[in-house]
């Protein structure tokens, strides 16, 4: 299995705050995996985590 893997979240909460100081928020993904992601990213995006940790790494550029 790749370090890395990009997947879209299927489902978000709304933001609760301006998105700063590191506040997170459950999402879940494509195949029902919940990752809390920073209050940011929002349902439909692509992000990508560690497939390690199954944590939130960074938004996918692609």
């Amino acid at each position: 299995m790749p370090d890395m893997l990009t997947v879209e979240v299927v489902e978000t909460g709304p933001s609760r705050g301006s998105g700063t100081g590191g506040a997170t928020k459950p999402a879940f993904l494509a195949g029902g995996v919940r990752v809390l992601v920073p209050e940011y990213i929002t349902t439909g995006e692509r992000i990508v985590i560690r497939t390690e940790t199954m944590e939130f790494n960074r938004r996918a550029t692609d």
